[in-house]
Order: structure tokens, then sequence, then C-alpha cells
């Protein structure tokens, strides 16, 4: 069956799978298409979290269903601004994690 998942960056997978599959097999697929570590991810399917150890059928998910993927951020906190400018019809992103300040105040 396919399974739609859309994450919170708007980017869209379509999966393959067997209605059989768990959970944790399904993130790992994801892993590959998204880049998203599994441990990161949290699916959401009609506003409900998937655990890990469930089956899709279990949950009633279906061929053509649509899951939300959202992923968490890591251990160290990150912060992300995002903006659209509409001048240039594109859109920025900022991670904050990724700026190291440096001090300004040496001592002699």
């Amino acid at each position: 069956m396919k399974i739609t998942v859309m994450t919170a960056d708007e980017q869209i997978v379509t999966l393959d799978v067997d209605r059989d599959e768990s959970v944790e097999n399904f993130k790992a697929l994801l892993e590959v298409e998204t880049q998203v570590p599994l441990q990161r991810q949290q699916l959401l399917f009609n506003g409900k979290e998937m655990s890990n150890a469930e089956k899709l059928s279990a949950l009633g998910v279906n061929d053509g269903d649509l899951i939300m993927m959202i992923s968490q951020a890591s251990s160290r906190k990150e912060y992300q601004v995002a903006w659209f400018d509409p001048c240039w019809h594109v859109h920025h992103i900022i991670s904050w994690s990724l700026i190291q300040s440096t001090s300004l105040f040496r001592s002699f």
C-alpha cells in the first residue's frame, strides 16, 4: 500500500509498504528518504502519535492515507527562524545552533 508522509517543512514522501509493517520499520524507511534519524521522528495518524511497536494495520492505516511527521530537536537546543522574502521568492532559514559566539572581552 502507498502511504504519503508530510514533514513539518512540507516535504512530501510517498512510500510503498506492507500493511503489517511495524511503525519502527516504517520510520527506518523514512530515515532513508528524509535524512531525519528514526529516534527524532514523531509520526501522527489521525491526530494520534504512532508507537514504534505497533503495526500500521493495527492503527487503521490504509492505502492512500496521510501521516504527519514531526522531527524532534536533538539533545542540544536548536532554534530556527524562517521567513519568506516575497521580493526574491525565497524561503530563508537560520539555524541558531550553527552560530557560535566568541567572547568580546579578553583578559590580558
